[in-house]
């Protein structure tokens, strides 16, 4: 007898459209983001600008004159009050969400002074501190953009959302980087590569958990994570944490974390009283006495 299926169909209705970039040649819209109260979303493009629009009503709020080159993502704070821009002509900066104003650039450390020109941001995410959304760290991937005959390497920064100053970064090696994704609870990072690569790192100290690669045939478009609920555990199985992952290739991969090993009770038990008999064995050793 053949498995069961469910067929899951979503009907989709256009609620309204905009022009969302105005390049003389070849416009085209890169990215859109929501702002987390769902109240107005923010789009970039070709011509390097940002513009807010209000939702539902689909109106221009303000029109950011933000960047020389045209624009590769945007993000917004989870409080939903700055903007976050990075552009092809190698800045990032920050914005105020209310009005449109600057509050600065950001200012990457992770190489040598002399080599930060040779680099330029790729994407920006904000993850969670201990699923708080009122805690959060943002993270940034930097690839090379000047052609060098030694392959150079790519890094993934954590920054502190309130100074703008990179606390970390890290090398992920000299396959350049293309997607970027947090976990909803912000204890895991996702990167994807030109290569079709993908891996997971922690959050907290951005240490390597897996790398796979050659999970697609060409470079990763996208990532998100699976939330770990009972349904998904059902379907991916017991572990620590898993992320989809998109490709230009046209398909969809999952990569996991399995969990790691627990010692069982017993044991962490007889460890603590061996523990406590060697303090003892050294106490008497050197003639004291409890």
């Amino acid at each position: 007898m053949a498995p069961t299926q469910t067929v899951v169909q979503f009907a989709i209705k256009s609620l309204g459209s905009v022009q969302t970039d105005f390049k003389a040649d070849d416009k085209y819209q890169k990215c859109v983001c929501w702002a987390p109260h769902g109240m107005f979303f923010v789009t970039g493009g070709a011509d390097g600008h940002i513009r807010t629009w209000s939702f539902p009503s689909m109106e221009l709020m303000y029109d950011i004159e933000a960047h020389a080159k045209e624009i590769d993502d945007l993000i917004i704070s989870p409080l939903g009050n700055r903007i976050i821009s990075l552009s092809r002509d190698c800045k990032a900066s920050v914005w105020k969400a209310s009005d449109g104003s600057r509050i600065c650039d950001l200012l990457w450390n992770g190489v040598k002074p002399e080599a930060v020109k040779s680099y330029r941001y790729r994407a920006c995410r904000f993850g969670f501190i201990n699923s708080d959304p009122s805690k959060s760290c943002m993270y940034t991937l930097h690839i090379p953009h000047v052609q060098s005959k030694k392959p150079q390497p790519n890094y993934i920064t954590k920054w502190n959302p309130l100074t703008m100053k990179p606390e970390k970064a890290v090398s992920t090696g000299e396959d350049v980087l293309s997607a970027l994704g947090i976990s909803h609870n912000g204890h895991f990072l996702a990167v994807g590569t030109m290569s079709g690569s993908v891996g997971i790192y922690t959050t907290f100290n951005l240490q390597k958990l897996v790398w796979l690669k050659d999970v697609h045939g060409i470079f990763v478009t996208g990532l998100s994570f699976v939330p770990m609920t009972r349904t998904t555990r059902a379907l991916v199985g017991d572990l620590d944490t898993a992320v989809l992952s998109i490709s230009a290739d046209k398909r969809i991969s999952i990569v996991g974390v399995d969990k790691q090993g627990e010692y069982p009770s017993f044991l962490m038990f007889f460890g603590a009283l061996l523990i406590i008999i060697v303090i003892f064995v050294f106490l008497a050793a050197i003639g004291l006495e409890l």
